[in-house]
């Protein structure tokens, strides 16, 4: 068995406009970098703009022209990564794999950025701007309320 890799994504972000109709601004990732930042950038169209729809037994967004996935425009406006030294004895020359484990925290990290920069919780993918202002209505939090 190989060294289990392990890593600590988080993710600030600033609700300029409470009422999401431009969505959210990243203003700092934290996460490992160059493979790692491949992976977070995956999983932030995961946990923000990616969602298959179905009408019925049909999928209603089949193509690219449908389906929506990130581009650069939507990068973070600022993207820190830290690497942390470790020696890993059982693997080769002391290292381990940080490739995969990119994919596995970034959505609850930007579910508790959400959390912290307008005191919702959201528990359902994709976290759309749409989907933000509804539960601030549904909390009482947005603004004018």
């Amino acid at each position: 068995m190989g060294p289990f890799p392990h890593d600590a994504p988080k993710a600030a972000i600033s609700a300029e406009n409470p009422a999401g109709t431009d969505g959210f601004e990243f203003v700092e990732f934290a996460h490992p970098e160059p493979e790692e930042l491949r992976a977070l950038f995956t999983r932030m169209g995961f946990a923000l703009v990616e969602e298959l729809v179905w009408d019925g037994a049909r999928l209603a967004n089949p193509s690219m022209m449908d389906y929506k996935i990130p581009t650069m425009a939507e990068l973070p406006a600022t993207l820190r990564a830290y690497l942390v030294e470790s020696d890993e004895p059982s693997g080769p020359f002391g290292a381990k794999s940080v490739g995969e484990i990119g994919i596995n925290g970034v959505a609850a990290a930007i579910a508790n950025a959400v959390n912290d920069a307008v005191g919702v919780r959201l528990r359902r993918l994709p976290m759309t701007a749409e989907r933000v202002l509804d539960a601030m209505l549904d909390e009482g939090r947005a603004a004018g309320q």
